[in-house]
């Protein structure tokens, strides 16, 4: 730091007026094209944000039918899961046919168990999808507020520059 200030100091007192005026402009062009590529950067994040809402908004549509379906199918296999316990249960099941009932009883018992995985799953994507939009929707906003504001830099600074040329040197 100390080291910079002496050298800003030596420059000060060696460089001539046009010198420094030419050392400005120079500066003032870099931060132009520094906050073009910085409004470039959140122009591209701002369509990552587009596709990202896109890709979760279509997770969503094809989730919630399918979670609509399969909560009823798991409801159904539910109830009939406790039919066949209830008569498994009752003693009233004849000893030929118990075999075939207990088979039946664990089929509707494996199907009931794949039914409420899938309702989990799908519950999990609605959610998921449901927290996941207000918050990229929040960024997508975001870059879109700051490319306006980096817009307006980049354009006062632009016309300041070229008013200052335009009155020192007529251009």
């Amino acid at each position: 730091l100390e080291k910079a200030k002496v050298m800003r100091v030596q420059r000060l007192e060696t460089q001539t007026v046009d010198e420094s005026v030419k050392e400005i402009v120079k500066r003032v062009i870099e931060t132009i094209e520094q906050l073009g590529e910085i409004e470039h950067d959140y122009e591209h994040d701002g369509e990552e944000y587009k596709k990202t809402l896109t890709y979760i908004i279509a997770r969503l549509k094809d989730a919630q039918p399918e979670f609509k379906v399969t909560k009823s199918e798991r409801e159904s296999l539910e109830a009939q899961v406790k039919t066949a316990r209830l008569e498994l249960e009752s003693g009233t099941v004849n000893e030929d046919e118990r075999p075939a009932q207990e088979q039946e009883f664990e089929d509707l018992q494996r199907q009931y168990q794949d039914k409420l995985l899938k309702e989990t799953e799908l519950l999990e994507i609605i959610n998921n999808a449901q927290r996941a939009i207000p918050e990229v929707q929040k960024s997508r906003d975001a870059a879109k507020s700051a490319i306006q504001a980096i817009r307006q830099m980049r354009r006062g600074l632009l016309e300041k520059q070229q008013n200052f040329q335009k009155q020192t040197y007529g251009k």
